[in-house]
């Protein structure tokens, strides 16, 4: 079996271009696809080093073709605008591809040149007052196809989740459960636990409403009148806007064309859109007119609003009760007080289930899983080390803080706290414990955190800060920072309209799915049309999820994602099930369906060594999503073989019949070297959809 590959045959085209430029090496000269199927294979570009040399590019790709014009390598080569384009001898190149994917097997992919590596990843990140929700999907498909990815460059890489099971929020659903719903299990209500607890966390966000609501109409009247009357231009301002926006969505969904897209524009811009259409504005005025008793409370409810965020830090100070409580049990928590710490993992408990049972579904796991309430004492620990080395200091309220230096002098300096006034931790508390645990633990080379975009400043702090007590291990951690994941308008809500729960946008997804499945084969039992149904849904979201460049924000349309003809996750699986069906048919009809190394690769046609090609960069993909830490570079390549491998077989002369048929070639040898070809792009396509995380199907 050859030991070439793709890129030993690239490395030996430049150093064979460097010798017919009598040169001692190829620095200068770049490898590159042939400017066309027709051209070639790879194409060598003259254009950097005829800068160096003062020559003419064109001159140097004639003195290369002609120098390979007589090296059985290659079957031709021809110089065109300032391009070496080569076609490979096609033994060759069929066996340095063929090769490869046969004897690279699972591992097909990965890079031997790399020096293997100790990577640590952490994603997903749940909290235990809620399911996961669409943000995390993203983050956990994002993460776990980045994890597949590096350890399918050779790297040794080690999975690890944060659970952040303790603080404030974690005590707000717990109060919630002992004052409004105590005896509420599982069990009792029929819920999934994080569902039940996730209520149990808006139930308490809307008491703590209540309350708010109740002093705002007694003791805090004044204070809150106080505000209205100070504010009262720019709250009749955002009432309007709201106002406006219903007023446009009911418009819209009478079906008047507007000269403007509310839904694409700022609110903020809706008056002068509106006033340049006088008919519109004129309507707006006579709607308002009509509904009075709705527009004072448009303004009442926006005022109100306004006001509980103005007066909220001091409402929760010093008034309200629920907080105070939610403090108080914070507080018996980190002092291990007995009945608080039995509630909190008795409801940990019913989250961390229901939550298992998420990945489960969508099949991600993790070698390694870290508890914020194991690892803040030590981050404790550390924030002592960072005040006593005076890295960070106290402020006045007695609270543990870092002053991070502006990015330019002109920049004011940003301060983080690393530790409350009354002693309990925050997030990068527990950070700068588990980093460290994990340092003494593995002593990683890179360590990954996949978070959201928001949080930048918090990993730059965290990197900082963690540097300053390891010396060189900062610049080894690195945040994977993603885009939001939106919804078109009023398309699916959550069941208290506050958040996407995962499991119902899955339902969603999988139920749209099924309903596709049950439409193309009405005859399939129920329980395959729910198999396939999750099959396609869950590569819909996974790949949706992954197309886009990790800093893109995600527009997520369940008809877009489903489509078969797009650039989705379905396509995908169908060109993968094509391939399948086809060499069904071929094994129907009698013929040899193995992958065969020893067919006649002297028939292969332009559109089939491209389709060898795009096999072939695999492990350059694989490269390219490690350096840049994004594995849409795997999605996309696993797109554009797809279309291609479609293009390939579905393509037709000017009579009408196919090109490449296969089931039906009457050429034994021809048919043979088809086959195999499907051979290698099946392997090739599995491999890839698994690195995304994508289960596979054989048919669709």
């Amino acid at each position: 079996m050859s030991t070439e590959n793709l890129r030993s045959l690239e490395r030996h085209l430049l150093a064979a271009a460097a010798a017919a430029l009598q040169r001692n090496d190829p620095s200068g000269l770049r490898a590159s696809d042939a400017q066309s199927p027709a051209a070639g294979d790879l194409a060598v570009g003259c254009h950097g080093l005829a800068k160096e040399l003062k020559r003419d590019p064109q001159s140097l790709a004639q003195t290369i073709a002609a120098a390979l014009a007589n090296d059985p390598r290659y079957a031709a080569a021809t110089a065109e605008n300032g391009y070496c384009n080569v076609r490979f001898a096609r033994p060759l190149l069929f066996a340095a591809v063929a090769g490869e994917v046969v004897r690279e097997g699972e591992r097909f992919g990965r890079d031997p040149d790399e020096a293997p590596a100790k990577w640590l990843i952490e994603y997903s990140g749940p909290n235990t007052n809620k399911p996961l929700h669409i943000g995390h999907l993203r983050n956990t498909i994002l993460g776990f196809a980045m994890s597949n990815v590096v350890r399918a460059h050779g790297h040794d890489v080690t999975r690890y989740n944060i659970v952040n099971d303790r603080g404030i929020h974690i005590c707000k659903s717990m109060v919630a459960w002992k004052r409004f719903a105590e005896g509420q299990t599982p069990e009792t209500t029929g819920e999934k636990g994080d569902h039940l607890v996730g209520r149990l966390y808006s139930l308490f966000a809307k008491k703590a409403t209540e309350e708010f609501e109740q002093w705002a109409a007694g003791p805090g009247a004044a204070e809150i009148d106080a505000y209205l009357a100070q504010h009262r231009a720019s709250i009749e301002a955002g009432a309007d806007l709201n106002l406006r926006k219903r007023f446009l969505q009911e418009q819209e969904k009478a079906g008047r064309k507007l000269d403007f897209k509310p839904a694409k524009i700022k609110p903020q811009l809706y008056p002068e859109k509106m006033a340049a259409d006088v008919p519109l504005e004129r309507d707006y005025a006579a709607w308002l007119a009509a509904r009075p008793g709705e527009v004072a409370e448009a303004r009442r409810a926006d005022g109100l609003k306004r006001a509980q965020a103005a007066v909220a830090r001091r409402f929760e100070a010093e008034v309200s009760q629920l907080h105070a409580q939610t403090r108080e049990w914070l507080r018996r928590w980190e002092e291990s007080d007995p009945e608080v710490r039995a509630i909190w993992r008795r409801m940990n408990d019913w989250v961390l289930a229901g939550i298992e049972k998420t990945y489960a579904r969508l099949g991600v796991s993790f070698d390694h899983v870290d508890y914020e309430s194991e690892v803040y004492l030590l981050g404790k620990e550390i924030v002592g080390e960072l005040l006593a080395k005076g890295v960070a200091r106290k402020n006045g309220d007695g609270a543990v803080i870092f002053e991070q230096p502006g990015k330019t002098p002109a920049d004011p300096p940003q301060e983080k706290v690393l530790l409350r006034g009354d002693g309990t931790s925050v997030y990068i508390t527990q950070d700068l414990g588990s980093l460290m645990r994990r340092h003494r633990r593995h002593d990683p080379a890179q360590v990954v955190y996949v978070v959201g975009s928001e949080q930048e400043l918090h990993f730059e702090t965290l990197f900082v800060l963690i540097d300053r007590l390891l010396p060189g291990f900062g610049a080894r951690c690195h945040h994977l920072s993603y885009g939001m994941v939106e919804l078109p308008h009023g398309k699916m809500k959550s069941r208290e309209g506050e958040i996407i729960e995962a499991d119902g946008f899955l339902d969603t997804v999988e139920e749209a799915a099924g309903s596709q499945v049950r439409a193309r084969s009405p005859e399939l039992p129920d329980a395959e049309v729910k198999r396939r149904g999750s099959r396609i849904g869950l590569a819909a979201v996974k790949y949706h999820l992954l197309k886009f460049s990790k800093r893109s924000t995600v527009k997520f349309d369940v008809d877009e994602a489903l489509d078969m003809n797009g650039r989705t996750g379905p396509y995908c699986l169908y060109s993968l099930a094509r391939i399948r069906s086809i060499l069904r048919k071929v094994e129907a009809a009698g013929g040899a369906t193995k992958l065969d190394l020893a067919v006649e690769a002297e028939r292969l046609t332009p559109a089939e060594a491209g389709l060898l090609l795009a096999v072939a960069r695999l492990p350059e993909t694989i490269r390219a999503a490690v350096r840049d830490l994004d594995p849409y570079h795997v999605a996309d390549w696993v797109y554009r073989l797809a279309k291609e491998v479609n293009s390939w077989y579905t393509a037709s002369g000017e009579d009408g019949k196919p090109l490449h048929p296969v089931v039906h070639c009457s050429d034994p040898a021809t048919r043979a070297l088809r086959v195999t070809l499907l051979r290698l792009v099946e392997a090739a396509l599995e491999r890839g959809l698994g690195l995304l995380g994508i289960a596979t199907l054989d048919e669709m």
